[in-house]
């Protein structure tokens, strides 16, 4: 049944969205700029395609959360014009629901909500990896840890490479407790990316406590 849901991408508007997504998840204004250029490339070459327009409603939405370089009553519009799109596009794309339940707990900060697209993305993609990780984040902000705990190993089983999926690991383990754990994730996310900065400031930040 999902093979007959799927449908053909053009490649070069696959490559742009990779791009988009390679650059927001380096999470400064520089790469969140980057990823609005290659999420609209990707736009241009298939307009009917949801995907880069959840991208779009990311990025902007990025610009007043995580970055706090603009208000929220300039980046809101643009994130639920491009929210709409998407979910009118395609109700069923994991990443629709992956960027409105990021938007639910960390713009509006409504947590059942939050909760229930996390759930939402996991069930149609039980392999986003990003999705598991910010939702163990959602849990330990709601003081579910042992959950969080275990949304946290399987993000970082299925991406055990990625920078932020290991940054944000080690976030995890180093608010339930586990220190070590917290410190091994740390230092593999330099170690896979050593100008990647967040790890690096976790583990300095750790060895001054």
């Amino acid at each position: 049944q999902e093979l007959n849901k799927s449908r053909k991408i053009d490649p070069k508007a696959y490559e742009a969205y990779l791009k988009g997504k390679y650059y927001w998840e380096k999470l400064d204004y520089d790469s969140m700029q980057k990823a609005l250029e290659y999420f609209q490339e990707a736009i241009d070459i298939e307009p009917e395609w949801s995907d880069p327009y959840a991208g779009l409603a990311n990025s902007w939405s990025m610009f007043s959360t995580f970055l706090k370089i603009m208000p929220r009553d300039e980046t809101e519009p643009r994130v639920k014009m491009y929210q709409e799109k998407a979910l009118e596009l395609d109700p069923e794309s994991d990443q629709v629901h992956y960027v409105k339940a990021l938007y639910y707990g960390w713009n509006s900060f409504t947590w059942e909500e939050s909760e229930k697209e996390f759930l939402k993305t996991i069930e149609l993609n039980p392999n986003h990896a990003l999705a598991r990780m910010y939702y163990s984040h959602l849990l330990c902000i709601t003081n579910r840890t042992e959950e969080a705990e275990v949304q946290a190993n399987i993000a970082v089983q299925l991406d055990p490479f990625k920078p932020l999926v290991l940054w944000l690991h080690g976030n995890v383990m180093y608010f339930v407790g586990k220190d070590q754990d917290a410190l091994k994730s740390w230092v593999k996310a330099e170690t896979v990316d050593p100008n990647y900065p967040f790890p690096r400031s976790a583990i300095f930040n750790y060895n001054m406590d």
